[in-house]
């Protein structure tokens, strides 16, 4: 469709997130205008008497998804990085990703590459969206809210990187609260409705100061320097004495 027609034209993957982001905003229109349509042709409306049945567990008097989510976090980070870099099919994958016609040429089948990644994400999403129902309300448009932070977090972490994207997110996750929180604790809860600039502030800053997100610092060059720095003001302490 027009992911696939952009992808031949040679889009990138920028390019591609935010066609993905308007295909998104159409399709929540239009499963908004579905549902106005059954509330008003046969009157659904929720139960009065509904109870929902609590889906979280609790262990040591911690709520289950405290343990749940970074174990899935980890679990499935690793589990991709061992498709894409330890199996044919996850090289064919990657191959698919940067250069679509030379893996035509060598025999991959790049369509039912693209349908078993889009899939593969769906999946994800799906999975996603059942920890955050655990606590919070969900509707059609929760995707939609969220999708700042996601692109805030794929930005910062890199588009091209699985460990970037785990860390941008929990880096974007747990700014957006700590800084609200924070910010509240300092000036009152109003700050409350300034809570999804931070993502984008975070997503500007690392647009201008590194645009290929984390994976493209050089963290060894960074600890040499820290190193020699402290080296240096040990020797001027001495020196001083």
């Amino acid at each position: 469709g027009i992911l696939r027609t952009l992808a031949r034209r040679g889009s990138s993957l920028v390019a591609l997130m935010i066609a993905t982001l308007a295909i998104d905003i159409a399709f929540v229109g239009i499963f908004g205008i579905f549902s106005d349509y059954l509330y008003a042709r046969y009157r659904i409306i929720d139960a009065p008497k509904f109870v929902q049945l609590p889906g979280d567990y609790s262990l040591f008097g911690i709520q289950g998804i405290v343990f749940t989510a970074p174990i899935s976090l980890c679990t499935i980070t690793l589990a991709l990085f061992g498709l894409l870099t330890k199996t044919k099919f996850g090289i064919a994958m990657r191959a698919s990703v940067e250069n679509p016609s030379l893996a035509r040429v060598l025999g991959i089948n790049v369509e039912n590459v693209y349908i078993f990644a889009w899939s593969l994400a769906g999946g994800f999403a799906a999975m996603s969206g059942a920890y955050y129902t655990l606590w919070l309300p969900g509707g059609i448009d929760v995707g939609s809210k969220l999708i700042v932070e996601i692109f805030a977090s794929s930005v910062l972490g890199g588009l091209a990187s699985i460990y970037g994207a785990a860390l941008g997110g929990v880096i974007i996750g747990a700014g957006e609260i700590l800084i609200t929180t924070a910010g509240a604790n300092l000036f009152g809860s109003s700050v409350g409705i300034y809570q999804k600039g931070i993502p984008l502030i975070i997503m500007i800053i690392t647009l201008l100061l590194f645009p290929q997100g984390l994976v493209s610092l050089d963290l060894r060059r960074a600890f040499r320097k820290f190193r020699h720095l402290r080296s240096l003001d040990w020797r001027k302490s001495l020196h001083l004495r």
